[in-house]
């Protein structure tokens, strides 16, 4: 549904913060509750219809049959083309490009105007790596874990194995990411009494926010690398103490650093 979208933007003046707000209107597939907008008269209504999946009760390949968490595994949607547009109490087009439009003119939207497609996901190849059970599989226990692997499309065995081993590759490498900013915040909120109270006199400020940003970094590299090679030093000695040493170098520089910075703000 076409609806109103709220962004605000901070600034800071001095020892001040004020927030801008900054509406604008764009489609989107969920309901954006304008009630709680900073200011009136951006209104969006109800949206009438909301996007759902269903999914067929017995989906076979072959002579077995897949289950539910394998289903909705599958995402190659493909949009239907609809030949006639339903008779409702508003205005609706038919588009060419298959889609059902609620509302005036789709060249010039308005906030309320409302898009409807219908997509399907066709018979095709997949391809398992799983513990047969019965006519359906089940995940096949490993002394470390179950392995379940599901792919669209024709793949051998080994493909399956090395797709699943970069998502897993990608995965740790985006919680790791999420921990070294988590520790990285947690620190900067930590000094941020100490930062707005040293905002009050100008250039203090500015060099305080520096200096305690340049630590927080630090401290966050160093402690990531520590908690990382901590995983890695049982398994892969020579990488999880490389990573150790990465990490104690980070607490290093960062110590050297901010003894530079208070030497040269004493000056």
């Amino acid at each position: 549904m076409y609806q109103w979208h709220e962004k605000s933007s901070s600034k800071r003046s001095g020892s001040e913060n004020s927030t801008d707000y900054s509406y604008y209107k764009d489609w989107t597939d969920e309901t954006i509750q304008s009630n709680s907008f900073h200011r009136e008269g951006y209104d969006n209504p109800p949206m009438p219809y909301h996007g759902e999946i269903f999914n067929a009760e017995t989906v076979t390949v072959g002579a077995f049959v897949l289950p539910p968490n394998m289903v909705e595994q599958m995402n190659d949607f493909q949009q239907i083309q609809i030949e006639k547009a339903p008779e409702l109490s508003r205005p609706v087009k038919l588009i060419n490009s298959g889609y059902f439009y609620l509302g005036k003119n789709e060249k010039s939207p308005e906030v309320g105007d409302v898009k409807v497609s219908f997509a399907i996901i066709r018979p095709g190849e997949v391809s398992v790596v799983a513990q047969q059970r019965g006519n359906s599989f089940q995940p096949y226990d490993t002394s470390y874990y179950p392995v379940e692997l599901f792919e669209t499309g024709m793949h051998s065995a080994k493909a399956l194995f090395t797709m699943a081993q970069s998502k897993n590759t990608v995965l740790t490498w985006m919680l790791r990411f999420m921990g070294f900013m988590g520790i990285f915040v947690g620190l900067m909120m930590i000094f941020k009494p100490l930062t707005s109270l040293l905002g009050y006199i100008p250039i203090l400020g500015n060099m305080a926010n520096f200096g305690i940003g340049l630590f927080a970094f630090g401290i966050a590299i160093g402690l990531a690398f520590v908690v990382i090679s901590l995983g890695w030093i049982f398994y892969r000695p020579v990488l999880g103490f490389s990573l150790l040493v990465v990490g104690l170098a980070g607490f290093a520089g960062t110590w050297f650093a901010v003894q530079k910075f208070q030497h040269k703000s004493e000056q």
